[in-house]
């Protein structure tokens, strides 16, 4: 075992132990290490499943046995119960899967354990400096991982293949990634204080938006777009300035990055022209519909989308010019797909509702001068959610942490910010 596997495992091995007493430590170390892989931290020296097993583990067992002495909030979103239904869904589908009941029930499980962490997120992160530390964790490590691509990027490793692991090894889903975190970085540019803080946020920013462009995702590009387009209304009119000097010195660099970056003009130019036939979207999407036509209840099963699009889009006398018909490349109809009309209700119920509880405590931390500050973050979580969603109109991320874990957020915050209100009122009296 290499020097790079002993240092991370002396860490992680101290995190595991420090979990069973503060199960919250274990929950965050598993965040990061969500996007810090083991495997290319150490270049495949260490293999992740029993490390991610472990740790996981320890965070169950930690609060199992730490369950009377933490902090119990009442829940007052309905972001978990919307990802719980959906969980069932999933489950209930397995057994009717049209293709594989086995894949079916891998891909359905590993979202219940995706679920579970949303759920211990509920149950662990129970004030406000947990929350902004899973917030902090999670940028960094995802802002780590976007440092290493932008090296990698420039050492023959053009779109950034396989530099993160996990779900997030192939290019479209970093692109994504980096997507819907740079507005959430912009926005701490916006609260902290130092002008040394302020450049490093600002380089870190600047870095995820060149990787989003070394990806060659246009999908992510796009969201990217959008999201900072968001970012910049719904922001205060100082903040509007600062934002446009940033963008004027960030644009000449982005159209360099675009025009120097191998592959990327000939492919917005094939987009622009039509002949673009890599992934027949149109073709995938219709058969899709049909898909979810023919089974609306409790769909074709986990990930069994893919096996039958070829079959449907035949079946309708579709031409597509790609040798194969596979990834739905578009989340909301795989979910659709796959789980039935409960499933993709539950799904956009759960995003609707975190939109719903940022609206919510923006209301609440407007006229609030302790949270008041801390407005523009939720702008940041807003506009991030908002690119990657964009980016999910075109890609297919059915079990991608970053998503469903951010759903909840808004959330704890919304609960922490209710329990202190509650605390002050009592204390009133």
């Amino acid at each position: 075992m290499g020097a790079r596997a002993l240092l991370y495992l002396v860490p992680i091995g101290y995190l595991i132990l420090t979990s069973l007493r503060r199960p919250h430590v274990g929950l965050l170390a598993f965040s990061i290490m969500t996007f810090i892989r083991p495997e290319r931290l150490t270049y495949n020296q260490l293999a992740p499943f029993r490390l991610f097993l472990l740790l996981s583990l320890s965070v169950l067992i930690g609060y199992v046995l730490n369950k009377n002495n933490l902090i119990k909030l009442k829940n007052y979103s309905y972001v978990l119960p919307c990802l719980i239904i959906f969980a069932v869904c999933q489950l209930i589908s397995t057994p009717f899967a049209v293709y594989s009941v086995d894949i079916s029930w891998g891909y359905a499980t590993n979202f219940v354990k995706i679920v579970l962490f949303c759920y211990l997120m509920t149950k662990l992160l129970t004030d406000d400096r947990k929350i902004k530390y899973f917030l902090l964790l999670t940028a960094l490590g995802v802002t780590f991982v976007a440092i290493w691509g932008f090296e990698q990027h420039f050492l023959g490793n053009p779109r950034l293949e396989e530099v993160a692991g996990g779900n997030y090894n192939e290019s479209n889903s970093i692109g994504v990634l980096f997507a819907q975190f740079a507005p959430l970085i912009l926005a701490y540019f916006f609260i902290v204080i130092k002008k040394w803080h302020k450049g490093l946020v600002l380089s870190l920013f600047l870095i995820l938006c060149a990787d989003v462009v070394f990806t060659q995702s246009r999908a992510a590009l796009l969201g990217l777009t959008i999201g900072l387009s968001w970012f910049f209304l719904y922001v205060p009119s100082k903040v509007k300035i600062i934002f446009l000097i940033i963008a004027l010195l960030a644009t000449p660099l982005a159209i360099k990055s675009i025009e120097s970056t191998k592959g990327y003009s000939e492919r917005i130019e094939q987009t622009q022209s039509g002949e673009d036939r890599g992934a027949d979207r149109l073709v995938i999407w219709k058969a899709g519909i049909e898909i979810f036509k023919d089974h609306p209840w409790v769909g074709v099963g986990q990930q069994n989308f893919q096996y039958l699009t070829k079959s449907y889009a035949d079946r309708l006398g579709l031409t597509y010019g790609f040798h194969r018909l596979a990834d739905a490349h578009n989340t909301l109809l795989l979910a659709a797909a796959e789980t039935g009309v409960f499933g993709i209700l539950a799904l956009l119920g759960a995003i609707c509702f975190y939109f719903l509880d940022i609206h919510k405590l923006k209301k609440y931390w407007k006229v609030d001068t302790e949270y008041s500050q801390y407005l523009i973050l939720l702008t940041g979580l807003q506009a991030g959610m908002l690119a990657f969603l964009v980016g999910a109109m075109f890609h297919s991320y059915p079990i991608h942490e970053n998503f469903y874990w951010y759903l909840i957020v808004p959330g704890l915050f919304l609960n922490t910010y209710k329990a202190q209100n509650r605390e002050n009122e009592k204390s009133l009296t």
